[in-house]
């Protein structure tokens, strides 16, 4: 293989996006539920009502949409979704790779059993 080739092995490549699907699943689950204790938490307003707790939460902005908590917890949210949805992606990936370059060997003449794609 020269410097220029990139050779995967479907088989593993897909158990490994398998595996991140896995962990996207069990991280979404963990954070719905941390972030649902955070928003209970902070709604509860814990600092109190009092002027001191006003005060702290006019810096704090707590239940405004560009509130610091709410864009921190709104920014996980992304994340972890992103992550969720990496392991289909990656195995969607591998497919196309595969259908590429099996269609690449039949057109240019490799024929089957060709592929640079170990099966």
């Amino acid at each position: 293989m020269t410097t220029n080739e990139t050779a995967i092995n479907p088989t593993a490549t897909k158990d490994g996006a398998k595996q991140l699907y896995h962990a996207g699943q069990s991280l979404a689950t963990q954070w719905a539920r941390l972030a649902a204790d955070i928003r209970a938490l902070s709604e509860n307003r814990p600092w109190g009502t009092d002027e001191p707790g006003e005060e702290f939460n006019k810096g704090y902005l707590w239940g405004k949409k560009d509130s610091p908590p709410e864009m921190t917890l709104d920014g996980g949210d992304a994340i972890v979704k992103t992550l969720e949805d990496l392991g289909p992606i990656v195995a969607m990936m591998v497919d196309g790779i595969v259908d590429l370059d099996e269609m690449s060997a039949l057109m240019f003449g490799g024929g089957e059993g060709t592929t640079r794609a170990a099966k």
